[in-house]
């Protein structure tokens, strides 16, 4: 328009707070449990004892990289969304990078975080058409990287390419830029100045296809947006705009003379047959994590209703009818809020889209006049991604005959969560009590969730599409889970282990395997 997987309750991987364990080989007396469902190898002599061997450290630090694209319009009328962006970035950076919160429940900090910005300008085809400068392909979703605010001039502190090769922020343990250095101005003052990209973009707003063009064509070898995306992040994707999404692969639908279309200001309207599919841009974003879908968040500061006419989580298809045609003037759309600094649309193909990821998805108004809680809500949905617990060692499938999650608690407290029996039939609690450790720590066994080996915790749930309401709660064996090379073990709660507590993945053995 013109007009200016895991799924929730959520599968965490295990988060920080978690420490490592003892790397190598304890000797403990084989337990009972180990034969609770007959496993193999249950046969032994009173007082036998075998290994223990630690084979996951749980450190949560395989995920403390962030990789964050802001897809902004810049079209006509966003000048003062553009200014309130630049002044709300600070927050969700800052958070990110140093969170606030302390103590065993504070989030683990982002180590290292890229942070980028693409305009919502794709071109219209070839066609000529008022204030789209550039027809062909707009900035065709290239990395944004001009100071455009007098007096700003962004810096980067990329360790690895200069400022003309790496067209985006970042910061890292190499390269801090996190204002501790007084001649480097912080990530996020940088960002404010990047981030006005003006109002002088294409009035065809392609917000979803110039984000997808952004993270694959573009971030190919030796393209501009090369090295922007990691394989080992979080990806998050946040659209910032008062217009919903015209992506379109026909040519024609920019054409002026062509008037079967319709009015051209109103095509978007008009046409959504015309449009891509919002399905091709969700398959495109969780392939960037195929079999770990909870690592993309997407979000979007667009135009909800702040009258409660529509609020997220409420049907798709009523937001969609709210897109409609003036009556009073055929040649404009009708607004669905004001935001202050000028109207909105109604964004159904964007919030199509973040409820497509439901609990990794965030939606918010433009027209809010304080977007803090936006933005709170954006980092949150970052933090809770963060941490993990890769296996440390090759190891077979983990088995439940003859390995154990063990959790110490910081005290001789005892366990919070006693189970009412060891097998898949339990109804409540995940706790096994097996005493006090040479320190007087109360150890307790975290049972497992999968007690089938199927990959996917018993219980009445969705594990097909990793929704985990209603599972067995404790742990899994993850085999395919990047950026872990030899799999990682999967708590389906955060809340299954203590924040105050350690915790060691082990395995009974006759020999400690090496790393």
């Amino acid at each position: 328009m013109m007009q200016g997987r895991w799924d929730g309750p959520l599968a965490v991987i295990l988060v920080t707070g978690l420490l490592v364990g003892v790397p190598g080989c304890t000797e403990r007396a084989r337990r009972p449990f180990d034969c609770a469902d007959g496993g193999s190898g249950c046969e032994h002599d009173a007082g036998e004892t075998r290994s223990y061997c630690t084979y996951a450290e749980l450190s949560g630090a395989p995920i403390d990289r962030v990789d964050i694209l802001f897809v902004v319009d810049n079209t006509g009328s966003m000048q003062e969304e553009q200014e309130a962006l630049s002044h709300q970035i600070q927050y969700m950076t800052r958070e990110l990078i140093d969170p606030r919160e302390t103590g065993p429940d504070a989030p683990p900090p982002v180590r290292d975080l890229h942070l980028g910005v693409v305009s919502t300008d794709m071109g219209t085809h070839g066609y000529l058409i008022a204030t789209c400068d550039n027809p062909i392909h707009g900035d065709n979703g290239v990395l944004q990287n001009l100071a455009r605010l007098p007096g700003c001039e962004p810096t980067y502190s990329a360790s690895d390419c200069t400022r003309a090769e790496c067209p985006w922020l970042s910061h890292s343990p190499e390269r801090p830029d996190d204002g501790s250095d007084p001649l480097d101005p912080p990530i996020w003052d940088d960002f404010a100045c990047i981030a006005s990209l003006g109002t002088g973009g294409c009035g065809f707003e392609q917000h979803l296809e110039a984000a997808l063009q952004a993270l694959t064509v573009q971030t190919g070898a030796g393209r501009p947006n090369d090295g922007f995306l990691r394989d080992d992040s979080l990806l998050a994707v946040i659209f910032v705009s008062d217009e919903d999404d015209c992506s379109t692969s026909n040519a024609e639908f920019f054409d002026p003379d062509d008037e079967e279309l319709g009015l051209l200001n109103v095509r978007c309207v008009l046409n959504p047959d015309e449009l891509y599919p919002v399905q091709r841009y969700f398959e495109g974003l969780i392939d960037f994590r195929p079999g770990n879908e909870d690592l993309i968040v997407v979000a979007g500061i667009v135009g909800i209703p702040i009258d409660g006419s529509w609020n997220p989580g409420d049907p798709i298809q009523e937001l969609r009818e709210m897109v409609r045609i003036n009556p009073a003037n055929p040649n404009e759309a009708l607004p669905s809020c004001d935001t202050g600094m000028g109207l909105a649309w109604p964004p159904a193909r964007i919030a199509e889209l973040v409820t497509l990821f439901e609990d990794n998805g965030v939606l918010a108004s433009i027209c809010q006049g304080d977007w803090a809680p936006a933005f709170q809500a954006i980092t949150s949905a970052i933090q809770r991604r963060l941490g993990g617990s890769c296996l440390i060692r090759e190891s077979d499938s983990p088995s439940l005959e003859r390995c154990r999650l063990v959790e110490t608690l910081p005290d001789d407290r005892p366990c919070p969560h006693p189970a009412d029996s060891l097998g898949p039939d339990r109804s409540r609690g995940w706790h096994l009590d097996l005493g006090l450790d040479d320190h007087g720590r109360r150890e307790c066994e975290i049972l497992p969730a999968d007690y089938d080996g199927d990959g996917c915790p018993d219980g009445p749930c969705d594990c097909r599409n990793r929704r985990f309401a209603g599972c067995l709660e404790g742990w899994l064996y993850e085999l395919n889970a990047p950026p872990c090379v030899r799999g990682r073990i999967q708590l389906t709660e955060p809340d299954v282990l203590g924040s105050e507590s350690t915790a060691r993945f082990e395995c009974l053995t006759d020999r400690c395997p090496d790393r």
